[in-house]
């Protein structure tokens, strides 16, 4: 730091004791007043303000917002989006649950209905045809098919 004489400082003591002190300032001359102006611009500079540590940085910047709209948003009273149902409302959503659970109920009991009759019917077309009845209708439909393709591939007469 350069130490500059600008103000001189005098020093009297009065009649009743008292001291007195008279401070002058020095007269600047006009390149003294152009160059202190142009060192205040100088020093106001960003990269200066920050050296002094009297400016901040984009990070410190941003961090220093970024808590700050963090403590905004905690002070705001928090909303919540509760939705209250009346007793109205609650039996129309137990009606609706009751009729699903009917519905699938009814499925059910139908799917089952259908599997007993399936194997009812297949068990009592078992006992009725017999197996060795099966096999022989079987060999016959295979004999049918047969003949078929013989009288097929006979050579028609002509007229």
């Amino acid at each position: 730091m350069n130490f500059v004489k600008a103000e001189t400082l005098v020093q009297e003591i009065t009649a009743d004791g008292k001291v007195r002190d008279i401070v002058t300032e020095r007269i600047k001359s006009a390149a003294e007043k152009e160059a202190e102006e142009k060192e205040q611009r100088i020093r106001n500079l960003p990269e200066f303000k920050r050296d002094r540590a009297e400016g901040k940085s984009l990070g410190e910047q941003l961090a220093e917002k970024q808590i700050q709209e963090e403590e905004e948003e905690a002070a705001k009273p928090k909303e919540y989006n509760v939705c209250t149902i009346d007793e109205a409302e609650y039996e129309h959503y137990q009606n609706l649950e009751e009729v699903e659970r009917e519905k699938n109920r009814r499925r059910t009991t139908e799917e089952i209905a259908a599997v007993a009759s399936f194997e009812s019917e297949r068990k009592r077309m078992r006992s009725e045809v017999g197996e060795s009845a099966a096999q022989d209708a079987f060999r016959q439909s295979l004999q049918q098919q047969r003949a078929d393709r013989a009288s097929q591939q006979r050579p028609v007469p002509s007229v």
